[in-house]
């Protein structure tokens, strides 16, 4: 259910404002605590939601009515919405299995502007599960990349594999691996294949080096020919191209389905004044974060964040508080959390507290921890993470307190140098606690604690 109510309402129960921001600017004209509360629905977040002040309030707090209420950055579509794929021409593109049973949408049709930086920020949600851009291999990375400087100088770089196919249609579609090292996964275009080998030019990865490497890790994505199995798509122009699983579409399952696509990359909530709160509410379909707050005495409670192509939420403050959010399928972090002083070693008195994560860094696959804690004092204590494929929590900073966690089935894509909880490249990290965390049931990499580089 949307909410099509005029902004001149009162924003009573009867007469309910439309938008959030609208909301926010009827409750700075009150004073003392004012709740605003939302009724149950979905509510698209097409641009940046701004706490920057609450004029004569005490305090703000945003929270649902009891019922779900979802704030979404993303549009919304049917299956009935995608169309059958019957050009001859673009159906030669695709592999033989899923002709007649490919669909298009064309993103433009719904105001959504592809993604020029990455296709796969551009996600799919089906059903509120992230659908996979075509990919090979279908399943994890194939082991047996060779990369090789055509031009160190320029960042020229081939990668030579033995299963690289004769790939046609490949100006849109990506490779992604761990080239030089475990823990720096990096993602490029592909500028040619032939004869066994991908050209990148220029490589725009962070880390590298003109050691010899061999047996890498890779993947390539949105490879027309790759799209082979049900609930895979490709992006190509401003078409999405899907092929939607085909009991659904057989049984009419798939016209009535709700199928999410991202937007851009604005954040849904900027927080910058202290004093707000925000309560059981439900955030998710985003490229930007979710929640970016610089300020004190904030509090996100019973929230739950999930399906976001980037980190999901930044709180840079003191007094701060996290406590009971759920974090689930998040492209890159799930939370960073700092504050304090770190040269008067005043605490921030901040805490994360009984969250869980799952399934973070889905689309950063390194050195994006589901949580991080930074600063002086911050406390993370009995959280949940679980499903990494890298980090499960990072920290730096001085007198932070790590405790009672409980972290399991992390680093599954099995770096060999990383670790579960990890900080590094800081001698100044002291005077931190880690304590009678659970850590089990995952790859340790260098260690269940990794201290690096010091």
């Amino acid at each position: 259910m949307r909410f099509m109510l005029p902004n001149s309402a009162e924003g009573s129960f009867k007469k309910p404002l439309k938008t959030l921001s609208a909301a926010i600017d009827a409750a700075k004209e009150k004073a003392g605590d004012v709740s605003i509360v939302m009724r149950g629905g979905e509510y698209e977040i097409k641009n940046t939601v701004n706490v920057a002040e609450i004029g004569n309030l005490s305090s703000l707090t945003v929270k649902s009515d009891g019922t779900d209420v979802v704030l979404t950055g993303g549009v919304s579509v049917k299956g009935a919405d995608f169309k059958k794929v019957t050009d001859t021409g673009i159906l030669s593109m695709f592999p033989e299995n899923v002709k007649g049973k490919l669909y298009s949408i064309n993103l433009s049709d719904y105001g959504i502007k592809k993604d020029t930086d990455n296709p796969r920020n551009t996600a799919l949600y089906y059903n509120g599960e992230t659908e996979q851009i075509a990919k090979y291999p279908n399943d994890g990375y194939s082991a047996t990349a060779t990369p090789v400087w055509l031009d160190y100088t320029n960042k020229i770089l081939a990668v030579d594999a033995e299963d690289i196919k004769d790939w046609k249609n490949y100006n849109e579609a990506w490779i992604s691996g761990f080239f030089f090292y475990d823990w720096d996964f990096s993602s490029n275009k592909i500028a040619s294949v032939a004869n066994g080998r991908i050209t990148i030019s220029p490589y725009n990865a962070g880390s590298y080096t003109d050691d010899d490497r061999t047996e890498r890790k890779w993947c390539v994505y949105n490879m027309p020919s790759e799209l082979d199995i049900e609930g895979e798509y490709i992006i190509k122009g401003n078409v999405l191209y899907y092929y939607p699983r085909e009991a659904d579409v057989s049984d009419g399952t798939f016209d009535n389905t709700e199928i999410r696509i991202n937007t851009d990359k604005t954040n849904m909530i900027d927080i910058s004044c202290g004093n707000v709160a925000i309560e059981n509410i439900t955030f998710e379909n985003s490229k930007g974060y979710f929640i970016n707050a610089a300020a004190d005495n904030v509090k996100l409670l019973g929230c739950k964040f999930k399906n976001n192509a980037a980190s999901a939420v930044y709180i840079d403050g003191n007094n701060n508080l996290v406590s009971a959010c759920d974090f689930v399928n998040i492209g890159a972090r799930g939370l960073y959390m700092t504050g304090g002083d770190r040269n008067t070693l005043t605490s921030s008195e901040s805490l994360v507290t009984n969250c869980y994560f799952e399934r973070t860094g889905q689309f950063q696959r390194t050195n994006a921890a589901a949580l991080t804690v930074a600063g002086c004092g911050t406390v993370a204590s009995y959280n949940t993470i679980t499903k990494t494929p890298h980090l499960a929590m990072s920290y730096r900073g001085n007198n932070l307190v790590i405790e009672h966690n409980d972290i399991y089935e992390c680093l599954t894509d099995n770096s060999g140098d990383a670790g579960i909880i990890y900080t590094g490249n800081d001698l100044s990290n002291l005077g931190n606690v880690m304590r009678e965390n659970y850590i089990h049931d995952s790859n340790s990499g260098l260690g269940a604690i990794y201290w690096d580089d010091f």
